[in-house]
């Protein structure tokens, strides 16, 4: 668990450094800066927690159960609780997963497209054969599961 320093600082003095951080961030541009960045300025076990809050909400919103959530993350059931309120109630991190899932949704309905194109060039003759691979890649892939 990450640790807070026992001695606060002021509500201004914190404001002002997390506008900075916000502004920092917001303004690295591409993927590979932001993963550099935040490789380098948080511990891993900063970008575990991280990482596990973004997984909470793209699990629930799967449709996964408090207990299946906290097997697969080990997570509290009152962390995932947390997580849950933001996702019912909150803005921008509903926002955010439903944008995530609107996003895989639209992968898969272009796997699907895929793999049915390649079913029937699959069963074109002599040539089929590079067909029937490209529908076994795709429908590999498709099937994939993370959890």
């Amino acid at each position: 668990m990450t640790q807070v320093s026992k001695y606060p600082i002021s509500e201004s003095v914190y404001n002002a450094i997390y506008g900075v951080f916000v502004g920092t961030v917001s303004n690295l541009g591409t993927k590979k800066l932001v993963t550099n960045f935040f490789s380098e300025f948080l511990t891993p076990t900063e970008r575990v927690m991280l990482v596990k809050r973004l997984a909470i909400g793209i699990l629930l919103a799967k449709g996964f159960n408090y207990r299946e959530i906290s097997k697969i993350l080990r997570v509290s059931t009152t962390t995932i609780g947390r997580y849950s309120f933001l996702l019912n109630y909150g803005n921008e991190y509903k926002r955010i997963i439903q944008e995530i899932m609107r996003d895989e949704k639209i992968e898969e309905f272009f796997l699907e497209a895929g793999e049915r194109i390649t079913s029937v060039l699959s069963m074109a003759g002599h040539k089929a054969s590079a067909w029937r691979y490209l529908k076994e890649e795709i429908r590999s892939k498709r099937f994939k599961k993370p959890f």
